[in-house]
């Protein structure tokens, strides 16, 4: 393939998912929020030279000038950084949003390829994600449904069909409980122990922010969902109560390494405990 001469050269990530695809493509950044306490050790390892350009939250305004970068690219957590970085540096918003996160973080990872010359790169990770996609697709047929919930210290949400994890219900066939949710929650919708006991899903997915959200001594979620209401739903009584990795899925959003970890986590725990 050409390479596009005018593919930049010196550039800033500021999203997780964003870094995730940049590194599966094997673009090496110039710059990224590090040591970030959020990103997965691998991700930080695999992308060591690059310079420490400040927080999700909080970009290092003069890091940035002193990097001089071609392209920041920012998303979800950092979006609403976009007008300020921009008179740094050229600057896009890749946020996805979540209709189907599946399939807009491939597209994602295809636009990128385009970018920086590495479109080989981006199908070789397409096909590789779905070939996984349809052998969890095919475990998850007949699983019943799902409950799928954010534990937050001693606050409950669900995660339902417009969430981050909606995509497992229209990539993979699932069949997520759902709740109309209030405008603006963006931590899902709360919901109680009372309505996970009377939803009585099959399967409960739980992502536990305690686990990665550092600084906030935040109880586990293991030891909030030990409690009679949710150990005798169908789900507590069989062993489906399946903790998410929370890196893969809250934290690194629409990186294929963290899909690719996400389908592999489902489709192993649906082959060792089916519901049929």
């Amino acid at each position: 393939g050409q390479v596009d001469v005018s593919a930049p050269k010196k550039v800033v990530a500021f999203d997780v998912g964003v870094i995730d695809s940049l590194d599966a493509l094997g673009v090496k950044l110039a710059g990224m929020p590090i040591p970030s306490k959020i990103s997965p050790p691998s991700l930080a390892a695999s992308q060591k030279g690059a310079q420490d350009v400040g927080t999700l939250f909080d970009p290092n305004l003069e890091a940035l000038s002193a990097l001089q970068p071609d392209l920041i690219i920012v998303a979800a957590r950092t979006a609403t950084k976009h007008d300020q970085l921009q008179r740094l540096a050229p600057t896009i918003d890749l946020t996805l949003n979540n209709s189907n996160l599946y399939t807009q973080s491939l597209q994602r990872l295809s636009d990128l390829g385009q970018v920086f010359g590495k479109q080989k790169e981006a199908q070789a990770w397409a096909s590789k994600l779905n070939r996984l996609r349809d052998e969890t697709r095919a475990a998850a047929a007949g699983q019943g449904k799902v409950l799928a919930i954010l534990v937050n210290g001693p606050k409950l949400s669900i995660y339902g069909k417009d969430s981050r994890i909606g995509w497992v219900e229209q990539t993979l066939g699932l069949q997520l409980i759902d709740k109309a949710k209030p405008v603006g929650a963006n931590h899902g919708n709360p919901i109680s122990f009372e309505f996970i006991a009377q939803a009585d899903p099959d399967w409960i997915f739980v992502i536990d922010r305690a686990a990665v959200v550092t600084g906030q001594n935040l109880q586990a979620a293991q030891v909030v969902l030990d409690t009679p209401l949710v150990k005798n739903t169908k789900a507590g009584k069989s062993g489906r109560i399946l903790y998410l990795s929370p890196n893969d899925i809250y934290i690194n959003i629409g990186g294929p390494q963290a899909l690719h970890n996400t389908l592999t986590q489902l489709r192993d725990a649906f082959k060792a405990r089916p519901v049929r």
